[in-house]
């Protein structure tokens, strides 16, 4: 849950010198619904806010092959058991769905954290709604590099091959990390 997200951001916030950490280099990385998890947070300041932090204390975020952006959108046009999961998650309002979208809380007044979107297949949902949000973040004058994996890896081979000889997106995120964490 989002909340669950902002209070672990402020636990580490407030912690992570302790074990030789820097708060300012905090970036997250969210994959699928994960995505979603971190995109929110990172987009609506209100989490953030409920612990004294604000959106761009982050450094950076990462998506992996993010699904729900946009909760109405996902409902709509997704597959239908990836659309029932999100009615489940968000109700049937329509004013939750839209609250509930990373996509509703680009703009604000504090600036956003840097975006790295990673997606697989061309023209699917998933790339869709990653291509728009990244159009919105940089509407707003952030930053939203989007990422397009061509070989062969599935949602899930996407994590579960991360580190191994055959991943290729490992290097990416490392020097998306280091290039915001400087």
């Amino acid at each position: 849950n989002v909340r669950d997200v902002a209070a672990a951001i402020a636990w580490l916030t407030k912690n992570i010198a302790k074990f030789g950490g820097d708060p300012k280099k905090m970036v997250l990385m969210g994959h699928s619904a994960g995505s979603h998890l971190v995109a929110l947070v990172a987009t609506d300041d209100r989490y953030l806010a409920a612990h004294g932090l604000h959106r761009n204390a982050l450094a950076g975020v990462i998506c992996l092959d993010g699904s729900a952006f946009d909760i109405p959108d996902r409902i709509k046009n997704g597959a239908p058991t990836v659309a029932e999961n999100c009615r489940r998650a968000f109700g049937d309002n329509p004013t939750m769905q839209v609250d509930g979208s990373p996509v509703t809380h680009v703009k604000g007044k504090v600036p956003l954290p840097p975006f790295f979107l990673v997606f697989l297949n061309e023209d699917s949902l998933n790339h869709k709604q990653s291509a728009r949000f990244a159009e919105l973040v940089r509407a707003e004058g952030g930053r939203a590099s989007l990422e397009h994996i061509t070989d062969g890896k599935t949602h899930q081979s996407l994590c579960d091959d991360l580190g191994t000889e055959s991943d290729h997106t490992g290097p990416l995120l490392i020097k998306f990390v280091s290039a915001v964490t400087k």
